[in-house]
């Protein structure tokens, strides 16, 4: 109904892009991968640079910006 609120019990940020996806499958094959790219200064944009971080993409060439904010996608299950 409009106006209602759903209460989420947990959340995952997950990063995507056709970039990125490349990069993390290279990065994996031991390929040397860097994303030259902005990310948002937000706890979003940090989940995200941690995981490309953590499957071994070169974010030294990301820039963090303030004024720049995810998009959020939250798919709507079920009928109605």
């Amino acid at each position: 109904m409009p106006g209602d609120k759903t209460q989420c019990r947990s959340m995952k940020v997950q990063g995507n892009g056709g970039a990125a996806n490349a990069l993390t499958c290279l990065a994996r094959l031991g390929v040397r991968a860097r994303l030259m790219s902005k990310i948002a200064d937000d706890v979003p944009g940090k989940c995200i640079l941690g995981e490309l971080k953590a499957d071994g993409v070169d974010t030294s060439f990301l820039v963090e910006n303030t004024y720049l904010h995810l998009h959020t996608r939250i798919p709507r299950h079920g009928t109605g």
